[in-house]
């Protein structure tokens, strides 16, 4: 009699927990619990991705959303010029591929290291070995090529520098980073700047990239974004940039040639002739505290060439 008294209820009991477990999945407001709905369960911070628009031709696609965090406290309690907020907004991303830089301070190649970011933010690295052939870490089987400009000449100094990058992946589709620029242009300082970013070098003294104040500074590539997709079949999807350059002035020195303050995506175009396009414009006066203070604490409207080379417009 008691094990049969025991037997109902432990049913009783899973009854009551199936039903309570119905119920609670049931609810409308666990609709936001879940990864995608609204809310990181791990965090318990606002986490969503609002999907925007996609293209395609042949072989190749490209999709855009908005992600959404809300683990803004950092931003937030910095200041603009130290942490600026994304061209979307507080808390709001839409990254784009690129390859990027870091130089280390100088122009020459030996101490780069680069990585391959994708636009939803993953990295590799990019490496290059004792047999001068580059790998990205963690996809062995893409073939990575970057365009290396050699016998660079400004003044007695000779560089090389790359350019652009080409990358083939698994299925043969090919990728192309950058503008790759030729050996006049960079000479010149006459870039074509869409795809690439540049920083400041001094490549006639001791080819140092930085802000340093006085001398002939040149444009020198440091990011390489995503300049065009294609398929085995001649199929392709070409980007476009809007970039913000700014003349760096440190006291009464201004740099003769700008460097790249920051890039946008303007638009994706296909070879078939479709075409996605995203308008850029500025965010309204007044909505945030302090939002339009530059570094200086002076009230910013209007990012003048030789302004300060901290705050974007479009980012304050």
């Amino acid at each position: 009699m008691l094990k049969k008294a025991s037997l109902f209820l432990l049913m009783i009991s899973l009854y009551s927990f199936i039903n309570a477990q119905s119920a609670e999945e049931g609810s409308p407001f666990n609709q936001y619990m879940s990864a995608d709905a609204g809310v990181n369960l791990m965090s318990g911070t606002v986490a969503l991705t609002k999907n925007l628009a996609s293209i395609s031709v042949g072989d190749v696609q490209a999709s855009f959303s908005m992600n959404y965090s809300g683990n803004v406290t950092q931003a937030v309690n910095n200041r603009n010029d130290v942490a600026p907020t994304s061209w979307l907004g507080l808390g709001w991303a839409m990254g784009f591929a690129r390859i990027i830089c870091d130089h280390n301070g100088s122009m020459a190649r030996i101490d780069d290291s680069y990585y391959l970011v994708t636009a939803e933010g993953n990295r590799y690295k990019i490496f290059e070995d004792s047999n001068k052939k580059w790998w990205i870490e963690g996809l062995p089987y893409w073939l990575i090529e970057p365009s290396i400009v050699e016998n660079v000449v400004y003044g007695d100094n000779k560089y090389e520098i790359v350019v652009g990058w080409k990358i083939t992946d698994d299925s043969g589709r090919k990728y192309f980073y950058g503008d790759f620029e030729d050996k006049s242009q960079l000479e010149s300082g006459n870039v074509i700047k869409n795809a690439s970013q540049y920083v400041l070098a001094w490549p006639k003294t001791f080819g140092l990239i930085g802000a340093y104040e006085g001398g002939e500074a040149y444009p020198f590539p440091s990011v390489w974004n995503l300049q065009k997709i294609e398929d085995l079949k001649g199929n392709y999807l070409h980007y476009s940039y809007q970039r913000e350059d700014e003349f760096l002035k440190i006291n009464s020195w201004t740099s003769h040639y700008s460097y790249t303050k920051e890039c946008y995506l303007k638009s994706v175009e296909s070879s078939d002739g479709g075409r996605v396009e995203f308008e850029l414009g500025l965010k309204g006066e007044g909505d945030f505290k302090d939002e339009y203070l530059d570094k200086t604490g002076k009230v910013e409207t209007v990012i003048e060439k030789s302004g300060d080379v901290e705050l974007d417009e479009l980012q304050k």
